[in-house]
């Protein structure tokens, strides 16, 4: 069962957080959270991308071919977008207030050096959503060994959210954190998907990029 999702109203967006198992939710800053009563999310099938991904284009399909869409990064605080790497790329939208977006992060470091091996080159690349660099720096100094794996990536302006979050496919009013975006060698959006990823969710991203 995938985890439970609440609303989180990032400026002018509104995200949906999920949240894991029967435990509560880590409180969020109140001046950037807006917390309503949590509802279930239904599994999706395994079996194939195009059953989980929530945004999904194959290159094999002429209808799908015809809209995949070319990835383009937010502009970022104080640093210019990442150059283009060899193979598949997974980018992983976080924030340090999302809790299923911190329980995964060791989970997503160990299957990259997995992925690398089994599939073949590639990198998963991780997007701060935060509000502020001071926000991240405070985060990285209490849990370094996250840090280490969260990289340096942060988006400059929470106004550049709608557009971007258009860019993937996906509406903005009902986009969830965490969010993955898988992309191939050409750098193309070929499956998004919403929500914290479980262990046995490998197979599947496996197959998926072993399909780009």
């Amino acid at each position: 069962m995938r985890a439970l999702l609440f609303p989180a109203v990032l400026a002018s967006v509104v995200l949906l957080v999920g949240c894991s198992g029967g435990s509560e939710p880590a409180a969020p800053p109140p001046s950037r959270v807006q917390s309503v009563a949590v509802a279930p999310v239904k599994a999706r099938p395994a079996e194939h991308p195009a059953a989980w991904c929530d945004v999904y284009a194959d290159a094999e399909s002429a209808e799908d071919a015809e809209n995949i869409k070319a990835f383009s990064w937010p502009e970022l605080d104080g640093q210019p977008a990442p150059t283009k790497g060899s193979g598949w790329t997974w980018v992983n939208a976080w924030a340090t207030w999302c809790k299923p977006c911190i329980e995964e992060m060791p989970r997503l470091a160990k299957w990259e050096q997995q992925l690398q091996g089994e599939v073949g080159p590639g990198s998963v690349r991780y997007l701060s959503l935060d509000a502020t660099a001071e926000v991240v720096a405070k985060f990285k100094a209490a849990k370094p060994e996250l840090g280490a794996i969260a990289g340096d990536l942060r988006i400059t302006d929470e106004a550049q959210m709608d557009p971007w979050v258009e860019s993937l496919g996906l509406e903005p009013a009902a986009a969830a954190l965490p969010v993955h975006v898988f992309l191939d060698a050409q750098e193309k959006v070929r499956c998004v998907y919403m929500g914290g990823i479980s262990e046995g969710e490998y197979a599947t991203i496996k197959g998926l990029l072993t399909s780009l």
